[in-house]
């Protein structure tokens, strides 16, 4: 079950710019050490109160705004260790990066989740199997912190599943248990983006057990048939890079691999 760190400060106003620039950059820290969603809500209708209320309880002053605030773990072991690498990160250096409020008004707290409402999505991607799909969606779950098995509908009680519809790091999918009379393709894939090599290595070696299959520049195709791009954050980054002589460099180097090595990457893009 998810796990939530929630914060309340009091920011000046007029350092709202700072401290956007603050979050964005503390965002990417918490992500690489495993919190899966960051939230920051700017005060727009926060009344004072007689006894109780937001800007009493950080103390704000005049000229400064409040500030909710909260950060998504996968779990509260994911968070302990999240948080203690985030801590440890040479990139969170006080001094490098202050933050642009005053942290002793601070609030600061973790939270289990009591009850939570789930939204209907508009669209979701359907992928036709023949018969394994009860079996697909939760081995699928089973790879991704934010992955659940939602629903699953048998048109007859004792009969075969037609329709299991599941998340996959948030994201919806559906799949339909629909015969042979369609197969599935390179044509469509699932795209995973991975922190690190340790994930990167992690999903490919899962999904490439037991009859799955490795292909070029990232990509496989997992027992079931189902195509997925195994993608490095860092990638994207490098093949968008300003720097278009490093660009190319990693660009040929991708076209070589089959898992993506991101040392190896990061070496031809530097030139090394």
């Amino acid at each position: 079950m998810h796990y939530v760190d929630a914060m309340v400060a009091a920011v000046p106003t007029d350092a709202k710019d700072a401290y956007l620039a603050h979050a964005k950059f503390a965002a990417e820290i918490f992500k690489k050490h495993g919190a899966v969603k960051l939230v920051d809500l700017w005060g727009d209708d926060v009344p004072d109160g007689e006894l109780t209320s937001f800007p009493m309880a950080v103390k704000a002053e005049p000229g400064e705004t409040v500030v909710v605030s909260w950060i998504i773990w996968p779990s509260k072991q994911a968070r302990d260790a999240g948080m203690q690498a985030v801590m440890a990160d040479p990139d969170m250096d006080s001094d490098a990066h202050p933050i642009p409020f005053d942290g002793k008004r601070l609030i600061f707290g973790g939270f289990k989740p009591l009850f939570e409402t789930a939204e209907t999505p508009k669209s979701r991607t359907c992928l036709w199997f023949q018969d394994a799909g009860e079996q697909a969606a939760a081995f699928y779950v089973s790879l991704l912190p934010d992955s659940e098995v939602t629903h699953v509908w048998r048109p007859d009680p004792d009969g075969p599943v037609v329709v299991v519809e599941f998340t996959l790091a948030g994201t919806p999918y559906m799949i339909l248990n629909g015969g042979p009379t369609h197969e599935l393709s390179p044509a469509a894939s699932i795209s995973i983006a991975t922190r690190d090599q340790a994930e990167t290595d992690r999903l490919w070696d899962a999904l490439t057990a037991n009859g799955g299959r490795e292909s070029r520049c990232g990509w496989l195709v997992d027992r079931y048939g189902v195509s997925w791009q195994i993608v490095p954050e860092a990638l994207p980054k490098m093949l968008s890079s300003d720097d278009r002589a490093a660009a190319d460099r990693a660009m040929a180097a991708m076209m070589t691999m089959n898992k993506i090595d991101i040392a190896a990457l990061e070496a031809t893009f530097s030139g090394e």
